[in-house]
């Protein structure tokens, strides 16, 4: 098919403000240049504070440290932990040294952990206090991974932290020398992701792929700088949420962070550091609007928010606006296979509902059905290429293929349109990811997990809409004859072996048959409407209860 040229929509070109390098000579050029003594991170919790100087330190010598532990470029380590001021310093390090780093849930079951690092080929784990009993009975009977650190042990635990090798081992910051890697092609970060569907694959994407990332968390977009304070509460193993941090790192900015979110917390650390930018998701925004606690904390100093993971409606960006006056919420859109963004709102749009335009170095087009290019208003199947765009999936030719067409555009399944502004907007989806409170979920995973109960003979999972989480998971279970297995019964079995976010919390229902379509596949619009049918019966239930009470 002769592609239209006309038709496909170009964003605007990298200015070069960062050089095309490795992601560890980029950082560590930048933390040489700041002031040694100011701040860079602050832990929300403890109070306790990092300056540049101290993350430089910190991470040469555990680069250092991994060279002599017999680490090389092109090893992979994982970093299981919730957010910390120390979560960073072995992904640098390892940047410095030409080691791939993937970043795993640190809710993930046993079951889950296990299959993502073998897959991943992993040699070293950091984790935290949190995870290191799930990576620890991991170590009983998987004799390849022997190499294990905590990120916020102290010297006297049994087992190697991250304090052992600061006074073990000497690091010279001003000699250390990074690595030589080729940027365009050396992975950095290998990331899980459902793709369009199907389970989840490794999506590997280059330290070339991150700086231009990283890029627009600065100059023309978020505008990051050495004046502004950010309050972090999202996980750090996704990759919208890592940008923050690269951006407190390069220019110079402030990062407060939180290991979770819990609600004073978060609110308090905002007013006590006069945060100005932050990148939140829906349910924040819905939190930050609804919420009786927000009105007693003083929330003027922020600014430019940006939102992601999810849609959000033009009414509550609105209603945000005027409660906390001065700050503008801004939606930007992107995928774990495009190392973040590709389409940001600027903070002048007047389009509230749009997810923005493209970023530097991003082209675009729309397929209609038949994969005709359509122009503007015309809705049908998202598809981007550019310079942060992933190479591919880890070790699966077939599914990248499926991906990433002859012209290297990468098909996200989404479905959307732009206008002739260049204004793009999301308003539905074909693949059938269920989005839950920001977390991305493969219904297929789900479905696997239920069919390895032996009283389980099919099973299907969709997303239903909810108002606060975006799409709760909804499954649907074939039983085999005679068994007497309850939905609570089903729902523990699986919590067995996925993270909270990940279970059927939008019921559990047993039916007789999974809707299949004419090639075998799961009917999934059936079972939503299914789901719609049982709940309009038991709200009609209800009514009658209510009104013969």
């Amino acid at each position: 098919m002769e592609t239209n040229v006309n038709l496909i929509v170009k964003g605007p070109k990298d200015p070069g403000h960062l050089p095309h390098a490795s992601l560890g000579k980029i950082i560590l050029d930048s933390l040489r240049k700041h002031d040694q003594h100011k701040t860079c991170l602050v832990d929300g919790v403890t109070g306790v504070e990092l300056s540049f100087g101290d993350v430089l330190e910190k991470t040469v010598k555990l680069a250092t440290g991994l060279k002599l532990m017999g680490l090389k470029k092109n090893d992979t380590v994982a970093i299981v932990s919730e957010n910390s001021v120390n979560y960073f310093i072995p992904l640098i390090a390892c940047y410095y040294n030409g080691i791939i780093v993937t970043l795993l849930n640190p809710e993930s079951t046993e079951y889950e952990l296990k299959k993502y690092m073998m897959k991943s080929d992993v040699k070293m784990i950091f984790c935290s206090k949190m995870s290191v009993s799930k990576i620890m009975n991991l170590q009983k009977d998987w004799d390849s991974m022997k190499k294990l650190m905590l990120l916020d042990g102290s010297i006297e635990d049994n087992v190697m932290t991250l304090e052992m090798i600061y006074k073990l081992v000497d690091g010279d910051a001003e000699k250390f020398e990074t690595e030589p890697v080729d940027p365009h092609t050396q992975t950095g970060l290998l990331m899980y992701s459902s793709g369009t569907s199907g389970l989840p694959k490794g999506v590997l994407l280059t330290h070339e792929n991150l700086r231009i990332t990283i890029f627009k968390s600065g100059p023309g977009y978020l505008d990051a700088c050495d004046s502004d304070t950010m309050v972090y509460t999202l996980p750090c193993f996704h990759i919208v949420h890592v940008v923050p941090f690269f951006a407190c790192f390069i220019y110079g900015s402030k990062l407060v962070v939180l290991p979770k979110f819990k609600p004073e917390q978060f609110l308090s650390n905002i007013e006590k550091y006069r945060a100005n930018k932050m990148i939140i998701v829906p349910a924040l925004v819905l939190f930050m609007v609804k919420s009786p606690l927000v009105p007693k904390y003083n929330l003027q100093s922020l600014k430019l928010i940006y939102t992601c993971s999810a849609p959000i409606t033009q009414d509550l960006l609105s209603i945000f606006e005027k409660n906390i006056v001065g700050c503008r919420v801004r939606s930007m859109y992107g995928l774990t296979e495009s190392a973040g963004a590709l389409t940001m709102n600027p903070a002048s749009s007047n389009y509230l509902d749009s997810v923005g335009k493209l970023t530097v170095g991003v082209d675009a087009k729309v397929l209609g059905v038949d994969g005709q290019l359509l122009g503007p208003d015309q809705v049908g199947e998202l598809c981007f290429k550019g310079t942060n765009m992933t190479r591919g999936y880890a070790n699966n030719e077939q599914a990248t293929k499926e991906a990433i067409d002859d012209d290297e555009f990468f098909h996200t399944g989404d479905v959307g349109y732009y206008n002739q502004e260049g204004y793009f907007f999301v308003v539905d989806r074909i693949k059938d990811i269920i989005k839950f409170k920001g977390y991305q979920v493969s219904p297929t995973e789900v479905e696997t997990v239920l069919l390895l109960n032996p009283e389980v003979r099919e099973a299907g999972v969709v997303g239903i809409p909810d108002e606060r989480a975006g799409e709760m998971i909804s499954a649907f279970a074939v039983k085999m004859p005679k068994s007497q297995m309850t939905e609570k019964e089903l729902f523990d079995f699986s919590s067995k072996f996925l993270s909270p976010y990940k279970l059927p919390k939008g019921g559990i229902n047993f039916v007789d048959e999974i809707p299949k379509n004419a090639m075998g596949k799961i009917d999934r619009k059936k079972l939503k409407n299914l789901w719609h049918e049982a709940n309009e019966i038991q709200k009609t239930k209800m009514d009658f209860v209510l009104r013969n009470i």
